[in-house]
């Protein structure tokens, strides 16, 4: 029976004596005639290896995750980085190290013997404030590799089918981003009072409460009457809850004005509908309210039902 090996790295420089002890198996524990051979104390040092990391792609085949074989994508690996000198810090591109700098020369190491026309699709990891794992196309070309800028990228589209055949769906679906606050913010500094706006910043403004800063809507009574020089606000708290809320439709309405002044009521016969989230903050929380606007045509929309809200 093999005992396996023990580690007596804690006793180095120390003189100790080794001792064996043998217990028996059994529910009485019975011990019998022990041989002891093969002992050895050995100072021996385990070789290292030339063993590297290496990023590769898997594909699942419906029961085991496999390394996708395909003579075309090349996956960039640690050493390789190692080997380009800078991107080799932390095995990835980055604004700094940007991969056109490098990747004509990795492929042309790579594959010596390429022939015009010849392309390859070259994952690789890039750095811009969290790691991404992005894919280029390069092409070989006069003798060089060069980054393909024409491949042409297209959204997902919608269909729905009205009870003959499929149309396109024209439903516009987003999320409100700081840009969208910045229409409200010009507006107001174009139409409204000076106080309407943050005086310290300028990032927020409190006719409709929109903050391209804070990426949200402020409801809350305290900040709005605070801003208020043409006393808009309803002295009555439930009432004053009511019309700030009408202000965040009334913000949206603008806002998809501006961004889609040219939009039909229809296409190809469908309504166009749109669908508009935004952030709403009432001094405790912040709720996620869900718009459904349909488009009447010439920069007019009217709201689907009440809003839908979400924590």
């Amino acid at each position: 029976m093999n005992v396996g090996k023990a580690g007596l790295e804690a006793y180095n420089g120390k003189s100790v004596y080794v001792a064996f002890r043998y217990v028996g198996e059994g529910p009485k524990a019975k011990t019998t005639t022990v041989q002891l051979d093969n002992v050895s104390i050995s100072s021996a040092v385990l070789a290292p290896t030339n063993e590297k990391p290496y990023n590769a792609l898997y594909q699942f085949d419906g029961t085991d995750w496999k390394v996708k074989e395909d003579s075309r994508l090349v996956v960039v690996a640690p050493a390789d980085y190692d080997a380009m000198g800078s991107p080799g810090s932390h095995d990835n591109f980055s604004t700094s190290d940007a991969p056109e700098n490098y990747l004509p020369q990795f492929l042309a190491q790579k594959f010596p013997y390429a022939q015009e026309g010849d392309s390859k699709a070259v994952m690789y990891k890039y750095y811009n404030k969290v790691t991404t794992i992005e894919v280029d196309e390069y092409l070989f070309k006069e003798g060089t590799w060069v980054l393909n800028n024409n491949i042409e990228l297209k959204e997902k589209v919608n269909f729905v089918h009205n009870g003959t055949e499929w149309l396109f769906d024209p439903t516009v679906t987003k999320s409100l981003a700081s840009e969208d606050y910045l229409i409200l913010e010009n507006w107001v500094k174009a139409n409204k009072d000076a106080g309407y706006m943050d005086a310290k910043y300028g990032n927020s403004e409190y006719w409709f409460g929109g903050s391209s800063y804070y990426v949200n809507f402020n409801i809350q009574l305290a900040k709005r009457r605070s801003n208020d020089p043409d006393g808009v606000v309803p002295a009555d708290d439930k009432e004053a809850e009511a019309y700030l809320l009408s202000m965040v439709q009334e913000g949206i309405e603008l806002i998809l004005a501006t961004e889609y002044p040219t939009a039909g009521a229809q296409v190809s016969g469908v309504d166009c509908f749109y669908v508009i989230s935004a952030k709403v903050y009432n001094g405790l929380e912040t709720f996620t309210y869900t718009y459904t606007f349909k488009g009447l045509g010439n920069a007019k929309f009217e709201l689907q039902g009440e809003p839908e809200v979400t924590k």
